[in-house]
């Protein structure tokens, strides 16, 4: 279920930041539309192998294969609503293993 909401989760996020394209720099002048939108995803994917080791315990890798990963996701949309006053949404996801 929750990897379900995260693919829908980025499906969306994809699509609108797909139809909102924009070249501009934020310190160059503002066209006027007001809208911002960004998104941000990191993965990341561990793994190691069978290793022989002559010693074990709490704080040692275990010696068999182990593999994780772990998602961390961000996404604003802003909206300015007039000068100095604008609104902002930052939903944030992040999960691992």
């Amino acid at each position: 279920m929750k990897l379900r909401l995260l693919i829908l989760f980025v499906f969306a996020l994809l699509l609108v930041g797909n139809t909102y394209a924009s070249t501009n720099d934020s310190i160059k002048k503002d066209t006027g539309s007001g809208w911002t939108f960004h998104f941000q995803m990191t993965s990341i994917y561990q793994y190691h192998g069978y290793f022989h080791a002559p010693y074990s315990g709490h704080n040692s890798l275990q010696d068999t294969i182990e593999q994780d990963m772990s998602i961390t996701s961000t996404f604003f949309i802003g909206r300015r609503l007039w000068k100095y006053a604008a609104v902002y949404v930052n939903p944030e996801i992040s999960g691992g293993k």
